[in-house]
């Protein structure tokens, strides 16, 4: 794989890959804007794009999740915070891959330890499928409470132990009850 710094005139996105001639070029003014670990998150996504031969954001992602997490103090928090801070959610998509890194650092720290993660991971889950019939604005007012839930709490509580601790979940949980009557109405 090979990396191009350049300024690309017009485009929002950090890096960008190309498939077919294994070439990642980054964005300098838009990539210089992150912290050194979502820089390295971005190119281990755009990485994935490229050894895993696939457009699909969301199997980049992973990539670089798997990449990344457990490596260092916090890899849980910044990686979900890599996402958070790169994607401009201005699509739904956005979200979703936002959900799916949060899914993903609450199963990395079920399988290494956190028993409250995975009561978590199952709640979300449950708490989701109430929403999956959701289409046009509501899914935009669903998208933007889960993000502006994630912003508020998960994003903000991983602690160094990589762990979620018990009064992040609890107020997760009160927040998903409370989303859940609003847009119940």
């Amino acid at each position: 794989m090979k990396i191009v710094y350049k300024h690309i005139p017009g485009e929002t996105s950090p890096a960008i890959s190309d498939l077919y001639d294994e070439v990642v070029t980054v964005n300098t003014p838009v990539f210089r804007q992150f912290d050194d670990f979502t820089q390295r998150f971005i190119l281990a996504h755009e990485r994935g794009h490229i050894d895993l031969v696939t457009s699909n954001e969301l199997e980049a992602d992973e990539y670089a999740f798997n990449r990344m997490a457990g490596r260092e103090p916090l890899s849980l928090r910044k990686s979900v915070l890599a996402l958070q801070t790169a994607l401009p959610f201005t699509h739904p998509a956005h979200a979703e891959r936002l959900r799916q890194q949060v899914r993903r650092a609450l199963l990395w720290d079920a399988q290494h330890g956190n028993p409250d993660a995975l009561e978590e991971l199952d709640y979300i889950d449950r708490y989701a499928s109430y929403y999956d019939t959701y289409t046009g604005s509501e899914q935009e007012e669903y998208n933007r409470q889960v993000q502006d839930t994630l912003n508020r709490y998960a994003i903000n509580e991983f602690n160094s132990g990589y762990k979620l601790d018990t009064p992040t979940i609890v107020l997760l949980a009160v927040f998903a009850g409370f989303l859940f009557l609003i847009l119940k109405k």
